[in-house]
C-alpha cells in the first residue's frame, strides 16, 4: 500500500455523520471538511513604524483574512478531534480545496468546472493552502507540524466551496 491509497477523493459532502463518532483507538486516520471560501496562507506583511522618541520599529505580522480563516479551521478542528495530540509519528496529510466557480466562466467551461475536468490554475498556489492547514491544527491535532512527512495538496472547482482534510499516520 501507498501513501495515496490511504485517502479517499471522491467523499460525498452531503452524507450525515455524528458530531462525535466513538474513537477506535486502531484508528490511523482522520478527515474533516472546513466549509466555506478555501483561504491560502498570505504572504507576512512588514510595517515600519516610528516610535514617540523617534526611533524605526519594524514589525511584521499575517495577513487578516488568513489569521481569519485559520481561527476557523482550529474551531472545527477543535471541536472534531476529540484525541490525544499525535507526536512522535509521521503524518500523511491530503488537503482539497474546493473553490467557488467564476461567476465570469461560459456555460461550457463551468460545465467543465463542475465535472471536474477544469482544474484552477490561477492563484493561490497550491502549498499557500496546505501551510493554512499545516499551521492551524499545530498544538490541536499534532504538536508540531514538522511530523508531516508527505502531503498531497489539490485545487478544485466546486459548486459547494470547502476544504477537506484528511490526515493518516
Amino acid at each position: 500500500m501507498n501513501a495515496l491509497d490511504l485517502f479517499d477523493v471522491h467523499r460525498d459532502p452531503f452524507a450525515p455523520k455524528a458530531l462525535h463518532p466513538a474513537i477506535d483507538p486502531d484508528a490511523r486516520s482522520w478527515a474533516l471538511t472546513i466549509p466555506g471560501e478555501p483561504v491560502a496562507k498570505g504572504r507576512a506583511r512588514t510595517v515600519r513604524i516610528k516610535t514617540k522618541s523617534g526611533k524605526d520599529f519594524v514589525s511584521t505580522y499575517t495577513p487578516k483574512k488568513t489569521v481569519a480563516y485559520e481561527d476557523t479551521i482550529r474551531y472545527f478542528a477543535q471541536r472534531e478531534w476529540n484525541r490525544e495530540l499525535l507526536a512522535g509519528v509521521p503524518i500523511f496529510a491530503r488537503i482539497i480545496a474546493y473553490r467557488s466557480i467564476p461567476t465570469s466562466l461560459s456555460k461550457g467551461k463551468r460545465e467543465d468546472a463542475i465535472a471536474g475536468r477544469m482544474r484552477p490554475i490561477v492563484k493561490p498556489d497550491w502549498d499557500n493552502y496546505g501551510k493554512t492547514v499545516s499551521d492551524a491544527f499545530q498544538d490541536i491535532v499534532y504538536a508540531n507540524d514538522s511530523a508531516i512527512v508527505d502531503a498531497w495538496v489539490s485545487k478544485y472547482y466546486a459548486l459547494v466551496p470547502r476544504m477537506e482534510i484528511k490526515l493518516s499516520w
